[in-house]
């Protein structure tokens, strides 16, 4: 697991260079920030981000459900600015070209092309499951479990508790004291 700060600290270490890397650090950022899986993030429209109250909404999927969470104000400035710089439509897919790869099965391809980018930053973060599974034992550290259900997207609340490193912890204490 890596600490959050890391985590924020690579997002934002992140180079801007062209609108290739634009694209990508706004992908970075929805995985860092908000936990989203490598299938929940080709099918954000640009209409489920909501800048006015500075919330992205996260459509339902078979495996997760729908949820509204709140974006960071450096999400919200770099978003606006791909948006435009993509003269994308509120009806359009954030990331047409992720959409349309998804769509023949392929996304995970792209994935592998960002994370070999992005291990150059940070070896640790191998892929977006190390991202996830960072960002949820976060949560579940600072939050109660049922928000970080809500925010994880889980339809079980069982999905949750398997990243609660607390009661992780607490559990292995209370075995090593009953067991002789």
């Amino acid at each position: 697991i890596i600490p959050i700060n890391e985590l924020h600290a690579l997002y934002e270490a992140f180079p801007l260079t062209n609108s290739v890397s634009l694209r990508r650090k706004n992908i970075l950022g929805l995985l860092v920030y908000h936990a989203l899986t490598c299938r929940e993030v080709p099918i954000i429209k640009v209409c489920d981000i909501r800048f006015n109250e500075g919330k992205l909404n996260v459509p339902k999927l078979k495996r997760s459900n729908e949820r509204l969470l709140k974006l960071d104000a450096i999400q919200v400035v770099l978003l606006q600015r791909y948006i435009l710089e993509r003269q994308l439509q509120k009806d359009d897919y954030l990331f047409p070209e992720l959409y349309a790869e998804s769509q023949r099965g392929i996304s995970r391809n792209y994935f592998y092309w960002l994370f070999v980018e992005i291990k150059k930053l940070n070896p640790k973060v191998i892929n977006n499951q190390v991202i996830r599974n960072s960002v949820l034992a976060h949560w579940t550290m600072n939050y109660d479990i049922r928000i970080v259900q809500y925010m994880a997207g889980h339809k079980w609340l069982n999905s949750t508790q398997r990243y609660d490193m607390e009661s992780l912890e607490t559990l292995q204490t209370e075995i090593e004291k009953m067991h002789p």
